[in-house]
């Protein structure tokens, strides 16, 4: 670059500095050249007030003239220069709040500032706590045009405060609508709290949406009661969960009304004891009373358990509560109950002995080994992988390592979008979704396909996957359940992914004689009843299919496709038959039993 276009260079910045300093500040003059200084200064040591005030609009830019600066808006102001006094009184508004509000008020209702002036004597009056004087300030700010000026939006929501204090939600609502309108996102927020307290439950939801998807937790605590109190209870406890995993601990509280009310004990006492941690003490005491309000709804609750529950003081380390007990052995029983299975469960029986282990050494300050408790189910299809993932849902939220221990089931679609960029995204919502519980991905191989080339968006779903599940390995539990030949090609196709999970369980083929036991059940679930001859056919179609079985062989899935067939060919054969008897409907005949499953 040339010297003299260097020099060019270096006066078009100087030139749009000057302009950005008029848009900043177009009162004042901002350049001016040494003679022109030295005029200015002559004449405002005449006494000339508008050349004190141009000196100051000039000499403030510097750091150097700052002090200058200064000391001609004082003598300009001194003068009843009335944009010298405004700028001062700006100026010393936080350092001598007296002399601020002595200038302000000598300024009339005609100073072109007005509204200003209005609403920064309202700020200097209320912090003095000379209330009433305040609101009348702030009323005349807010009286002025919103679209010319910027005091009535922010005077609307200091004016709105007063009057909340004094429980005027009808006077503080237009105020808090004023200035939402205007933007301002805070006031939305409010003015839906005061919704909601009005009982206006349908606006209250409309003006938390919006600041509650942009992740304010205030407006998702909102949001949430509303949806409740309209009878969407599914949604508004997702938006509640959402607020406490932020760390608003006040939508626990919210939570455990809803749980309670709705018989989920054991969840809603972990909302409240969630509550009781709060740093706020009205959260922590009314988390206190929440407890006891649910120790007196449900059956057997005591105070004793109550306060127990409350402190977190337990008599044994990680000893569990009666209700975590009770679920702890219900869901286990369901395991048990499951026809079949016996490697899994007993798999999942160890699996669980060891969390319950490393949670008594945690509780008597031993080591304890890093866990993740993400797992991966193994096996062919209609062997009861989603089945068994409930439950242990279920398990870990008795054993305190889920919040709540709800499922969400998903397959690919589910997380891989239809354009580049917003895989990530889908699957952060899902996982979103799903904290605090299970996610179940089902055929999870189908995100890295075996002709993977060029499928950049399961590869991004994988890697989305892989960093919640290390970065929040305890707020939830990823399951990944498919074929065993694919997943273990799945889980070699990403360097670390099979180090996320904890353990791999495997669900082996049901054996003919527990296929057989499945069928049993369908039909006395529907009320039907096999004969003698029908049942021996069934066993005889089952074992050969088991006998020439491969990794597709679809097990339980298999037995409901032979139960449905064998209804619909009794189905057939009755339909010549005049009022057939009940005895009739419900017998399977040998002939109803298909030749082949």
């Amino acid at each position: 670059m040339s010297t003299e276009q260097g020099g060019e260079a270096l006066s078009q910045i100087l030139h749009n500095l000057r302009e950005m300093r008029k848009q900043l500040d177009p009162s004042g003059t901002h350049e001016a050249t040494p003679e022109e200084l030295e005029s200015l200064r002559t004449a405002a040591q005449r006494g000339d007030a508008d050349a004190a005030f141009q000196l100051w609009g000039v000499l403030r830019w510097e750091p150097a003239d700052h002090f200058e600066s200064l000391q001609w808006l004082r003598v300009a102001a001194d003068a009843g220069h009335e944009k010298a006094m405004f700028e001062l009184a700006r100026h010393l508004s936080d350092e001598d709040k007296e002399e601020a509000e002595r200038l302000y008020r000598e300024l009339g209702d005609d100073f072109e500032d007005a509204d200003v002036v209005a609403l920064e004597l309202g700020r200097i009056l209320e912090s003095r706590g000379e209330t009433d004087e305040a609101e009348a300030w702030y009323r005349k700010a807010v009286s002025y045009d919103v679209e010319e000026s910027y005091a009535p939006k922010e005077a609307a929501p200091l004016l709105a405060d007063i009057l909340l204090r004094r429980d005027d939600l009808d006077g503080a609502e237009p105020l808090l609508r004023l200035a939402a309108d205007q933007g301002a996102i805070v006031s939305q927020i409010r003015l839906s709290r005061v919704q909601f307290l009005r009982g206006d439950y349908e606006a209250a939801e409309s003006s938390a949406r919006q600041p509650a998807e942009l992740g304010w937790e205030g407006a998702m605590h909102v949001l949430g009661h509303a949806l409740i109190e309209q009878g969407n209870t599914t949604e508004g406890e997702r938006w509640l969960g959402k607020a406490v995993r932020d760390g608003y601990l006040r939508s626990a509280l919210a939570l455990g009304y809803s749980l309670g009310n709705r018989g989920e004990y054991l969840k809603a006492k972990r909302r409240f004891n969630q509550a009781a941690k709060a740093e706020e003490p009205d959260i922590a005491e009314a988390a206190a009373e929440g407890l006891r309000w649910l120790a007196e709804i449900k059956n057997g609750g005591t105070q004793e358990q109550v306060d127990v529950q409350l402190t977190g003081v337990e008599a044994e380390p990680a000893a569990a509560s009666e209700p975590e007990v009770a679920e702890l052995d219900e869901a286990f029983a369901e395991l048990q109950a499951l026809i079949g299975l016996g490697p899994v469960k007993e798999a999942v029986r160890s699996y669980v002995n060891v969390v319950k282990n490393q949670q008594l050494r945690r509780a008597l300050g031993l080591k304890t080994a890093s866990r993740s408790n993400h797992l991966v189910f193994v096996g062919p299809p209609g062997t009861g992988k989603t089945t068994v993932a409930r439950l242990l849902g279920r398990i870990f939220c008795a054993l305190g390592v889920l919040e709540h221990g709800d499922v969400v089931e998903v397959a690919r679609a589910d997380l891989v979008a239809e354009y580049l960029g917003q895989t990530a995204v889908r699957t952060n919502e899902v996982i979103d979704k799903a904290l605090g519980g299970v996610l179940f991905i089902d055929e999870a191989y189908t995100l890295i396909p075996e002709t993977s080339y060029g499928d950049s968006y399961g590869k991004e779903a994988v890697e989305t996957l892989m960093k919640r599940m290390e970065d929040e390995r305890d707020k939830f539990v990823l399951i990944a359940a498919g074929y065993e030949t694919p997943m273990n090609r799945f889980l070699a196709a990403n360097p670390g992914l099979r180090s996320r999970f904890d353990e791999t369980i495997d669900f082996p083929h049901y054996e003919p004689p527990d296929l057989l036991r499945v069928l049993a059940y369908f039909a006395e679930r529907e009320d039907y009843e096999l004969t003698p001859d029908a049942e021996a056919k069934a066993a005889s179609v089952l074992e050969e299919a088991w006998h020439k079985r491969d990794e597709t062989f679809g097990n339980a899935r298999l037995v409901r496709n032979l139960f449905e067939d064998a209804i619909r060919a009794q189905a057939n054969r009755l339909e010549g038959e005049a009022a057939p008897d009940a005895e009739t409907l419900r017998r399977l005949e040998v002939v109803d039993i298909p030749n082949t499953a």
